[in-house]
């Protein structure tokens, strides 16, 4: 009997030990600003949960990490419930991924690695506060804490932060195996401007030749020829732009690239060529150099298309500029002549490290050697920029100042650069538009490596291999899949840290106009310097990025929480179509004890008086409205004087409730609670009333 135990013992622990459904890996909840690589050293630091912090409209994502599990784990969520009040957050606002390279939509194992992506997607009507759950279907529930900041985020397309992400049309028709600018070609290049949406990207690049820095045999204009003439084709062009404005919105610059640098003008100038509209694909065929004969025939109606077509989108607020990516400055009178002729009112943009350039002027126009610049992009941190202004810069155009941030970078195994964060920290630079402004520059979103014959390789730097993109920033933040490109770490951190970039930049145009006083003035200055000492000024320290060190959570639900109370103060919140400017939000600190002439009593805040209600909030967020006239005559004073409305009486005795708008020692304007407006002679009112707006006069 004791060997048949002792039998049945060993068969148990054998089979317990050789199972795969009870081999148990390590879980680990790192830091969600860490990039998860398979040669990363883990450890749990603190306790075994997912943290999330996002503003309202916005985007959290952090993850889990198992090691060493033998079976593939598939994740289940709850939904997320808030400790206070009864708003949850259902499922459908929660995303699961699974991967290291890349967020695939089902789970996966990489060697003994399996990495669980948790994504939220905070609603613009959410209730601010901590949200729990829990993640399933591990051998433990993770727990989920969800931080919802006051601050409603703007739409991506609506960032005041400039975004320059790379779009590469050619490496997407190689990937998927398509022709170019075919039907299949355009289903693709869809699926990546709906990703670029959400970035808010607004710089589009656009080549006009062939073979430039950007690589592309097959740019976007096309030709066709006619009696030994080119004409540009556009229907391209018009397709791309098209997409772009549905997905991603109007952008602020379109960037038309015709050369790398100055010197290149007398170049041979090399262009797509297709025999008619219909045809796909398309030659890449030698055209008459910048210049001569026939060229500014051939290159002034595209240009004029171009804006024309942008014009027909409604992108008002959008710039077409001539690109140029070099330090040099050889603007000959054949190069000055040429482009006047082909853009009489085009500028243009440059990335350059403005080496030689004179200092920016204040409130003038950027002009070098006769060339006038609307949009340049410095490859350096905030940091290194300031010197190059003569003060604080403000361009009576619209203008960019874009960087690309390095010390938010760090290099991956792969060689590539791998985005950081918070890559978008600070405008630096206020526009004519009298908007603040900052950013990034030279990131490929999809630039992957494709089949080029010999080997596989990005194609950029196949014609030029002196370019930035090639050498010093990332190439890709999307990667492949077979139907199309997939998030990456990266990406999402690039799309949260514009989020955050945008609240700081509340703070920053607020303080710098003016908009706010006092003690708010000093929170949103207290709490800007602190995100700015994680994320703005790491100067000294650009190859090791130090935001996965740092508990850079902590300062950015403070700096959602002012960034709210800065937004309302100074005309900066959010409109968006669907709420307008936001719901109604409780905060405590803001309400006070209402008490009726019955003698109940109610804490709630203020929203509004239309001269017989006062609308109220209660905590949870549910409005309630009551008569004037049933509450106190202490709690009437109280709304009275808080809107500006008071009880005005004629000579005769005659009662009206109005505020006053205007008054001179002769008359008072008032406009009554329903919008009515009236001009009163001051004689016709009674004594007190006279002396109240001889007050308020003086």
């Amino acid at each position: 009997m004791c060997l048949f135990k002792k039998s049945l013992y060993l068969f148990f622990v054998f089979g317990l030990c050789t199972s795969p459904l009870v081999i148990l890996g390590n879980i680990y909840t790192p830091n969600p600003a860490t990039p998860i690589h398979g040669d990363m050293r883990l450890s749990q630091e603190g306790p075994l949960e997912l943290r999330l912090v996002a503003p309202r409209n916005g985007f959290a994502t952090a993850p889990i990490v198992v090691r060493g599990e033998s079976r593939e784990i598939t994740a289940r969520l709850s939904s997320l419930s808030a400790e206070r009040g009864n708003a949850s957050l259902g499922r459908e606002s929660i995303d699961i991924h699974y991967g290291i390279d890349a967020f695939h939509p089902n789970p996966r194992r990489d060697d003994d690695w399996q990495v669980i992506w948790v994504s939220v997607q905070v609603p613009a009507d959410a209730m601010p506060g901590v949200y729990r759950g829990e993640v399933q279907g591990l051998r433990q529930s993770v727990p989920i804490k969800l931080e919802v900041g006051e601050w409603l985020a703007p739409r991506p397309s609506d960032h005041r932060i400039l975004s320059g992400f790379i779009q590469s049309p050619e490496t997407v028709a190689l990937h998927y195996g398509v022709t170019m600018w075919s039907d299949d070609h355009f289903e693709y290049l869809e699926k990546h401007l709906e990703l670029m949406g959400q970035l808010g990207n607004d710089t589009l690049f656009l080549p006009m030749v062939a073979r430039t820095h950007l690589t592309h045999d097959y740019p976007l204009l096309r030709f066709t020829t006619s009696g030994g003439s080119f004409r540009p084709e556009l229907s391209v062009v018009e397709r791309y732009l098209e997409l772009w404005n549905r997905h991603v919105g109007p952008p602020r610059y379109v960037i038309m690239y015709m050369l790398r640098n100055p010197g290149d003008f007398t170049d041979t100038v090399h262009v797509s060529h297709v025999s008619s509209s219909n045809s796909s694909g398309g030659s890449v065929r030698e055209a008459p150099n910048f210049g001569e004969r026939g060229s500014v025939e051939m290159w002034r109606p595209a240009v004029e298309g171009i804006q024309r077509r942008m014009n027909q989108l409604g992108w008002d607020r959008s710039e077409a500029v001539f690109g140029v990516i070099h330090d040099g400055r050889d603007f000959t009178p054949g190069f000055r002549d040429f482009f006047s002729a082909i853009g009489p009112e085009v500028a243009w943009s440059t990335f350059t490290h403005a080496r030689g350039d004179p200092n920016i002027p204040w409130d003038e126009t950027h002009v070098i050697d006769g060339i006038r610049f609307s949009h340049m992009e410095w490859p350096y941190d905030p940091s290194v920029g300031n010197n190059i202004f003569d003060g604080e810069a403000n361009w009576n155009r619209k203008v960019g100042y874009a960087t690309t941030h390095r010390h938010h970078f760090q290099r991956m195994d792969t060689g590539d650069v791998g985005i950081y964060r918070h890559f978008a920290s600070r405008p630096t630079v206020t526009s004519g538009q009298d908007r603040a402004y900052g950013g990034f520059g030279r990131i490929g979103f999809d630039y992957w490596s494709v089949d080029l014959g010999r080997r596989e390789r990005p194609i950029i730097g196949m014609h030029d291999r002196n370019n930035n993109l090639y050498r010093n920033n990332p190439r890709s933040i999307v990667e492949p899949s077979e139907d199309g490109p997939l998030k990456t770490h990266a990406f999402v951190m690039a799309r949260e840290g514009l989020a955050e970039a945008e609240a700081y930049a509340v703070l920053y145009d607020a303080v710098q106009k003016g908009k706010v006083r006092g003690s708010l003035k000093s929170e949103a200055e207290e709490v800007g310097e602190r995100f700015r000492a994680i994320v703005g000024r790491l100067a000294d320290n650009r190859e090791t990025a130090l935001l996965h060190t740092t508990e850079w959570q902590d300062v950015l639900v403070d700096l959602l929480d002012v960034a709210a109370r800065v937004a309302e103060e100074s005309g900066q919140v959010a409109e968006l179509p669907d709420i307008g400017s936001g719901p109604a939000l409780f905060r405590e600190d803001r309400a006070r004890d209402w008490s009726s002439e019955d003698g109940r009593t109610i804490t709630a805040q203020f929203l509004e008086y239309d001269g017989r209600q006062v609308t109220m909030l209660l905590e949870g967020n549910r409005e309630v409205a009551v008569h004037l006239d049933r509450l106190t005559q202490e709690d009437q004073d109280w709304v009275r004087e808080e809107t500006g409305y008071r009880i005005w009486r004629n000579a005769e005795g005659r009662e009206i409730e109005a505020r006053m708008v205007a008054g001179t020692s002769d008359d008072v304007t008032i406009v009554m609670p329903d919008g009515r407006e009236f001009q009163i002679p001051l004689n016709a009112l009674s004594q007190a009333d006279q002396d109240f707006v001889r007050s308020e006069v003086n």
